[in-house]
């Protein structure tokens, strides 16, 4: 190899040399964006008032429903290309429906983006009407998480200043057709990856009384420098920092106290945008908007290049804050995020000459390179045509060098070949690969031999288990290039929580009350369905339980599978299709048994996630299934008229396949964010102590609170439900900052959301408490939550599973509302997304009996007392193993409207029923039941009932004889 380079090096040179010479474009500011632009249609349906919350397309692999067919385009300027939309079903009722075109770089950003647009809804063409015959380039914020800058065209309703096309038009479609053309658009300049120097600016010269002689541009240029206590900072981009000035005395009257941001020397910025907080003598005053900087026309106390953020009084429009704030201050004080810095492109220095060295003769160099000719250089802009040709000329005269050499060196000794065949194979190396040593020719050797082993090693683990099938869509590299920044995820969520009105601390968390819509709902309905049902067997652990040698699942996974060492649950990924998954038939089914929300598991302890996320490519879009099955259930909840909530259960993954790592199995070595296995540790010392050593890494707790962070911008769900472990001491500063991000983003949306979480995780009122599979043994003051499944050994679907009966449901769903408890009830889908029969007639019943008795589940409060009779359920978790013994003396109560409710937990088999709390003397021969009864109604037939208020309790006569098991009702009306 080393001879051929030594043969061809001086012609490579030559190449080069010619290309190098050819005259280099100038890039400068404001410059016509020359690249292709991306074209596509958003959809955001989650803003619609009714109907499409479901649907989201903000661009390629940002779309919440697989069923939605985009067609996008890629143009320059002056180019005209048509992009659309087509959905399932009818849209109806949307937030906007707009053209967007953005930079398909990452670090640079446009601006000044005009076009021309007509617009189709099916088939038909549309009017657009303009405010004025210009066009009026809207950048959107919102994209912001995606893209650097993003040019909305035109608005889908009148908000804003957006009012182009009416929403209604949009109502009915079911295809949708842009044709855009591209008039203008600039480039901003690549993004600044330098650091800033950030000050507050201060000008009382400028004002209209009181404070002149007061100055401040930053250190060095300042007047009363003794007086004036300045803090400044230096920050790059995704940095937040505190700056402040502190005054010899109080203010009377100021122009501007504005923050600034300088560039370092020698760089101008074009574009500058960032979050900004208030403080003025203590009192935040949180900047409602993030908003673009403008520079100073002006030099500013010498400084040529000058970023003001906001001003201090109304002037020119750069002004958001009142002058007035700053009578009487004495302190001022800006929390500033910089969410990005451009730079103004630099004209690139002109390319140093290159003269090849002459190289070295040998006798094998045929024919011997011609002299390099060296063309004159010419200035950009100066007839550079001339340069143009004679580069492109030198460059084809090169290269057919280098095929002359070639085909000589071909025709050398069979032998000689072979041996320099078999030492570039080894090498790897292409026949223009110039390096500059001997060193790194070596390297790069060894570099090629890695990847061309590590190739090896993939090809023989997809042959020998099913886990490098799942990974061939997506390169290694890929699994974690595009996985969020956390560094910059964190001062997001700060900067979101700064905003909005409650802080990561329990006393502001416990302010955002139970909304009342779940204390009025009583019963949910949760779902476990996951890739841990792929194999339908013992329960939802199963993929901890296999790596734990010895175990059934163990046994099983062995003897069907295989060694784990070969296979693992990794596996089990692509074998969990979900192919009849339906949505809207669970929610039909969900519906009928009277369920008013729904909480599907998000992400459980096995780290697959159920929905499209940016936090890992092991979900159910990319894997599995390839549905956004959350999102599509969320859509027919809403189509049903079921609240939506999600779960999250990924804390415990921290240990939860750590079992794989105690014996020989695929679970091993070093794994990365992102990785399904990662982290895979061993247990800690002790599982339940909640401050329990090791604690979990910051980093996996801050993957954590972003995977919250993303189920709350995606699905605004107004439960979030939590599984137990979050309630380790390491978790609780991000555990309240999900908490006050989630309530803040609810409040800005006018929604109100609660978090469900158990063992004391949360600050007594700052979520909902959930006791699982148990409940209190009487009434409490506070809305709480029992979550119990339908099967008794799993809350997956296992295949040999025992259920309870629709009786034993509905009388725990009695007694928890009696005691001021909601019941979630769990359903296992089936690996193939069907429910199974034995659940969907639990369901069913429920429903029958809740159509006919639900007045006194719905909207209830609990009653004096919670109910009375010989049979009570233990207090506390996991007590449901024991089926209670009900009686028809047991009853429970519940209040409504000025009624009372009273539930027999079992029918009587004469129709005879008797109250006792409700005696007219108790056993000292006092009045126990004072209220005059009126009328006594069995809810089953709406029929009234004979009944008597004795000494002894409310008899009660009824000729209904139930011959099922289901709890009986009465309204107790009163006078």
């Amino acid at each position: 190899m080393k001879k051929l380079f030594t043969k061809t090096g001086a012609l490579v040179l030559a190449f080069l040399t010619a290309i190098m010479m050819m005259p280099a474009a100038s890039v400068k500011a404001a410059e016509q964006y020359e690249e292709e632009l991306s074209v596509f249609i958003s959809f955001c349906g989650s803003g619609a008032e009714a109907g499409d919350r479901g649907l989201f397309y903000a661009g390629p692999g940002k779309e919440s429903n697989p069923d939605i067919t985009a067609v996008t385009a890629s143009a320059k300027v002056g180019d005209t290309v048509t992009v659309s939309l087509s959905f399932p079903e009818e849209v109806t009722g949307v937030y906007d429906i707009a053209p967007v075109i953005v930079s398909q770089y990452d670090n640079i950003a446009i601006e000044n983006v005009t076009a021309d647009v007509t617009l189709k809804v099916n088939g038909e063409d549309v009017e657009i009407t303009r405010e004025d015959s210009e066009d009026i380039p809207i950048s959107w914020e919102s994209l912001k998480d995606d893209y650097k800058t993003a040019w909305r065209l035109y608005g889908g309703i009148e908000e804003g200043g957006l009012k182009y096309v009416d929403a209604n038009v949009f109502k009915g479609a079911t295809s949708i057709e842009y044709t855009v053309t591209i008039n203008s658009a600039d480039e901003t300049g690549p993004a600044s990856e330098g650091e800033a120097r950030v000050f507050i600016a201060f000008d009382g010269d400028l004002a209209e009384s009181g404070d002149h002689g007061l100055k401040y541009f930053g250190e060095g240029n300042e007047e009363n420098a003794g007086d004036i206590e300045a803090v400044e900072a230096v920050a790059k981009v995704g940095d937040t920092v505190t700056v402040s000035l502190t005054l010899p005395s109080a203010l009377r009257h100021a122009y501007f106290i504005s923050p600034v941001i300088v560039p370092e020397e020698g760089t101008e910025y074009s574009k500058a945008d960032v979050t900004v907080a208030l403080n003025i003598d203590g009192s935040v005053i949180a900047l409602d908007e993030t908003l673009t900087a403008g520079a100073w026309d002006e030099a500013v106390g010498g400084i040529e290049s000058a970023w003001r953020l906001y001003g201090g009084a109304d002037e020119d429009g750069s002004g958001t804050v009142e002058a007035d704030l700053f009578a009487g201050v004495t302190k001022i004080e800006y929390m500033i995020t910089i969410n990005s810095l451009y730079e103004v492109p630099k004209e690139p220095e002109p390319e140093p000459e290159i003269v090849p060295e002459e190289p070295a003769p040998t006798e094998e160099v045929t024919p011997a390179p011609a002299e390099p000719v060296q063309p004159e250089v010419q200035p950009v802009g100066n007839d550079s045509t001339k340069g143009i040709v004679i580069g492109v000329v030198i460059a084809v005269i090169a290269v057919l060098m280098i095929i002359a050499g070639a085909v000589l060196s071909r025709k050398k000794d069979p032998e000689e070949n072979e041996e320099e065949k078999s030492e570039s194979d080894d090498d790897d190396l292409d026949i223009i690969d110039l390096a500059d040593s001997d060193e790194e020719l070596e390297e790069s050797a060894s570099d090629k031999k890695e990847s061309k082993d590590d190739k090896t090693v993939e090809k023989s683990a997809e042959a020998a288990t099913v886990s490098a099938a799942e990974v061939s869509e997506t390169s290694s590299d890929d699994l974690y290039s595009d996985l969020p920044d956390l560094e910059k995820e964190m001062k997001r969520i700060d900067a979101v929580i700064a905003k909005g009105p409650y802080t990561d601390d329990w006393s502001s968390l416990a302010k955002n009350g139970i909304p009342k819509w779940f204390k009025e709902s009583k019963f949910g309905i949760f779902i476990h369905w996951g890739a841990f049902t792929s194999e339908e067997y013992k329960n939802e652990w199963y993929p901890r339980n296999m790596y734990t040698v010895g175990s059934d699942e163990n046994k099983h996974h062995v003897e069907k599978y295989g060694p784990l060492s070969e296979t693992g649950y990794i596996d089990y990924i692509e074998r969990f299709k979900g192919e009849k998954f339906d949505p809207d038939t669970w929610m039909d089914v969900f519906k009928k048994s009277g369920a008013k929300y729904v909480i599907p598991v998000g992400e459980h302890h096995d780290g697959f996630q159920m929905y499209k996320s940016k936090a890992s490519h092991w979900n159910a879009f990319e894997k599995g299934p390839h549905k956004d099955t959350c999102a599509m259930l969320q859509e027919s909840a809403e189509k049903y008229g079921v609240k939506f909530g999600i779960s999250s259960h990924r804390f415990e993954h921290w240990w939860f396949l750590g079992n794989g790592r105690r014996s020989d199995t695929d679970i091993k070595g070093d794994y990365r964010r992102g990785d399904l296995y990662w982290p895979s540790v061993l247990d800690p010392e002790d599982i339940q102590d909640f401050d329990c050593k090791p604690a979990p890494s910051e980093e996996f707790m801050q993957d954590w609170l972003y995977r919250v962070c993303e189920m709350v911008d995606k699905f605004l769900p107004e439960v979030i439900y939590f599984d137990w472990w979050i309630g380790q001491s390491a978790l609780k500063p991000y555990l309240k900052k999900a908490a006050a991000y989630y309530y803040d983003v609810m409040e800005s949306k006018g929604l109100k959301g609660i978090m469900v979480a158990k063992s004391d995780a949360f600050g007594p009122g700052a979520c909902v408490r959930d006791i699982e599979r148990g409940g209190l043994s009487g009434a409490a003051a506070y809305t709480w939550q029992s979550d119990t499944p339908i099967c008794r050994q799993s809350w997956g679907y296992v295949h040999d599973a025992d259920y309870k009966g629709a009786g034993e449901v509905v009388r725990e769903l009695v007694d928890i509302v009696s005691k001021n408890g909601n019941l979630l009830l769990n359903v296992g889908p089936k690996a193939d997304g069907t429910l199974c029969d034995e659940e969907k007639d639990v369901l069913l019943g429920i429903g029958k009996w809740l159509d006919a008795n639900g007045e006194m589940i719905y909207g209830s409060n609990p009653y004096k007392i919670y109910g009375e009779g010989s049979v009570n359920r233990e207090e506390g978790g996991f007590k449901d193993a024991e089926v209670l013994d009900y009686t028809s003396g047991d009853f429970r109560f519940t209040e409504k409207d000025g009624h009372i409710y009273a539930a027999a937990m079992k029918p009587s088999a004469d129709g005879h029923y008797l109250i006792k709390s409700m005696a007219k003397k108790g056993e000292d021969g006092s009045s126990s039941y004072k209220g005059i009864i009126s009328k006594v109604v069995l809810l089953a037939d709406g029929a009234e009932v004979k009944w008597d208020h004795l000494d002894n309790g409310l008899d009660i006569r009824t000729d209904h004889i139930f011959e099922d098991d289901m709890p009986v009702v009465f309204r107790v009306e009163l006078k």
